[in-house]
C-alpha cells in the first residue's frame, strides 16, 4: 500500500515525511517506493514522448493467431522506440 501511495513523489504533501525523513527510525525500510515512483514517472514520460512524435502506442495490431493463444503480438519496431526514447540513432 504504501509503495502505490509513494508514486506521487513529493507532489503529495502526505509523502514528505516518508522521503523527508531525519531519523533512521522514521526512513523507508525497502526501496520500493523510490522504485514505483521512478517507474510511473518513466511511464508518463513514455506516454508523453510518444504523444508529442504522434505515434501511436501500438505499432501493429494483434494478430489472430496471437489473440487465439492470449498472448499479445511481439512489437517490431521496439528497438526503434528505444532508440528514440534513449536519444540513440
Amino acid at each position: 500500500m504504501l509503495g502505490i501511495k509513494l508514486t506521487d513523489g513529493l507532489y503529495d504533501e502526505s509523502n514528505k515525511p516518508y522521503f523527508m525523513s531525519r531519523t533512521a527510525d522514521s526512513k523507508l525500510k525497502t526501496n520500493l517506493g523510490y522504485v514505483m515512483h521512478q517507474a510511473d514517472a518513466m511511464a508518463a514520460r513514455i506516454e508523453f514522448e510518444m504523444w508529442y512524435k504522434g505515434k501511436p502506442t501500438q505499432s501493429t495490431p494483434v494478430k489472430k493467431q496471437y489473440a487465439k493463444k492470449g498472448l499479445s503480438s511481439p512489437n517490431v519496431n521496439a528497438q526503434e522506440m528505444f532508440k528514440d526514447l534513449f536519444g540513440e540513432k
